[in-house]
């Protein structure tokens, strides 16, 4: 069971440790751009959709999951310094969530095999 979960368990980890660097810190990163961020929220989502779906076998549940995540990380910004809960960011996390879904529910079948089986097995 760990084994199923353990590609979210990363994920998550490295949307969380993202979430939590301070904004300055961010910026003298070089990660502060616009493009950056959003494109960040929207794959980090996307992908989370896809392996929190893994375990769970659920469209629904996955999708519910990583909303859920989101808002929960906005939530954790409140109190990162430099740093603020967004309504834009969770629009963001989202639409990656619902492409991911599109993807499970209409278009599984256009994924690569080797993507295909993993999701499956």
């Amino acid at each position: 069971m760990i084994n199923s979960w353990l590609p979210a368990i990363i994920v998550m980890l490295a949307i969380l440790i993202l979430a939590i660097i301070p904004g300055k810190t961010m910026i003298s990163a070089g990660l502060g751009s616009d493009t950056y961020h959003v494109n960040g929220h929207f794959l980090f989502f996307s992908l989370l959709c896809f392996v929190v779906y893994k375990p769970l076998k659920s469209v629904p549940g996955a999708a519910i999951f990583t909303l859920v995540y989101g808002i929960v990380i906005e939530l954790i910004q409140l109190y990162v310094p430099n740093r603020a809960c967004s309504l834009f960011d969770i629009f963001t996390d989202t639409m990656g969530t619902i492409i991911s879904v599109l993807i499970l529910w209409k278009l599984q079948h256009y994924l690569p095999k080797i993507l295909r089986n993993w999701l499956v097995s």
